[in-house]
This record gives C-alpha cells, structure tokens and sequence, in this order.
C-alpha cells in the first residue's frame, strides 16, 4: 500500500526541471512548418538534379575530350604505321616465319643475323635500282664531275675553257 500511495499515476516526461513545457501548435503553424520543410526538401532535390546534369555534361565534354585526343593521336601515327607496314614488317615477318621453321637455340641471335643479312640485301637492291650498273664509285665521281662542269657552263660561271688545238 505505502508503494502504491507514493506513485503516482504515469505520465509523459515534459522536459527538465526549469523549462518550459513544450507549447502546443495550431494546425495552421504545423502546415506552414510542414510547407517550409517541404520546400527546402524541394530545393535540395533542385540542387541534386542540377549537380546531376553538371556531372553528366562534364562526363559528356571529358568523353569528347578523350575522342579527340584519340583521333589527333591516330592521325598522327597513321604515317608512321604505314612506315612500318611498308618498311619494316615484311622482314620481320619473313624473320619470324624463318625462326618458326628452323627453331633455333638462341632465337634473338637468330633474328639479328637474319634482319642484318635481309638489310644488306636490301641495301644491296636498292643501289642496283638506284644507279643501276653504274654503281662503282668512280662512275659516281665521273658522272658528278661531268653534271658540275655542264650546270657551270650552262650558267656561264667556267671561267677557262680548253681550246682546240689550231694549226696556222
């Protein structure tokens, strides 16, 4: 009984001691407060949407970017892709077929004897095709001699000319 007379019926806590109890709100500030808070829920969500367009234009202008580069950068290596399709890849590949076949020891040693025999072959082909059976270096030096000598006096620069010997 002692315990039942000291409680006292339960009730809701309202606060410390020295404050105010909380004031009780009208329906029309509750409807205020709950249109300014969905209005700033309104604008956060503005906020995500534009933050969401600027990334997705930024995205968009980084890919275009990158494309760019891309392009600029194969264009670029287009002549020296073709320099070395033309160049250089038959006789890597005519090496590489060659190391397949034999299976050498030493495969890089291989290769380098190979590519250095291909070169001189190839250098040997094109001084053939460049000056055909004139390829000595006295016949450079003669033909050179002779292409000097008709440039000076077709600009008139020869200053001596041998005279045919006259008899009186």
């Amino acid at each position: 009984d002692l315990i039942k007379n000291t409680l006292v019926a339960p009730h809701n806590f309202v606060g410390f001691a020295g404050e105010d109890p909380p004031k009780q709100i009208s329906p029309e500030e509750f409807e205020a407060m709950e249109a300014a808070k969905q209005a700033v829920e309104e604008g956060f969500q503005k906020q995500r949407d534009h933050d969401a367009v600027i990334a997705k234009l930024k995205e968009r202008e980084e890919r275009a970017a990158m494309r760019n580069v891309k392009e600029s950068l194969r264009f670029r290596s287009e002549p020296t892709r073709q320099y070395l399709l033309e160049s250089l890849m038959p006789y890597l590949t005519e090496g590489l077929i060659h190391c397949c076949k034999e299976r050498p020891s030493d495969d890089i040693e291989f290769m380098t004897m190979f590519l250095r025999q291909k070169a001189k072959e190839v250098r040997d082909s094109k001084k053939f095709i460049r000056f055909g059976a004139r390829n000595s270096r006295k016949n450079l030096k003669d033909l050179f001699k002779t292409r000097m000598e008709e440039l000076e006096i077709k600009n008139g620069r020869r200053t001596c000319f041998e005279m045919p010997n006259q008899s009186p």
